[in-house]
């Protein structure tokens, strides 16, 4: 398991389930899809994803956490237990290898 990568989705987390437990500097860190149009897309409530052109950009919380949450499968997604998703987390990134 990749820590790097569970330490960023639980950031991820925090910030749609539990703002409260981040500093408040992060509260709007991320914007939905949503809130940039009014498109009903399947899309809609996931974060948007940031293009960055140069690779520090991609390399930073907001491309890669965007691209690593919504890049797992939605039943994680939807877990709003801090505790549960760490566990299915841990089990998810052990057994289904590499996400991007």
């Amino acid at each position: 398991m990749n820590l790097h990568k569970f330490n960023i989705l639980l950031f991820m987390h925090k910030f749609f389930y539990h703002k409260d437990q981040l500093p408040h500097i992060f509260h709007s860190y991320f914007l939905h899809n949503s809130e940039l149009h009014s498109y009903n897309t399947r899309a809609k409530d996931e974060p948007h994803l940031t293009l960055f052109n140069s690779s520090m950009g991609q390399r930073s919380i907001k491309y890669k956490g965007t691209r690593l949450w919504c890049s797992l499968p939605e039943q994680l997604r939807l877990i709003s237990s801090t505790r549960s998703l760490k566990r299915k987390l841990k089990e998810f990134l052990q057994h289904a290898g590499q996400i991007d």
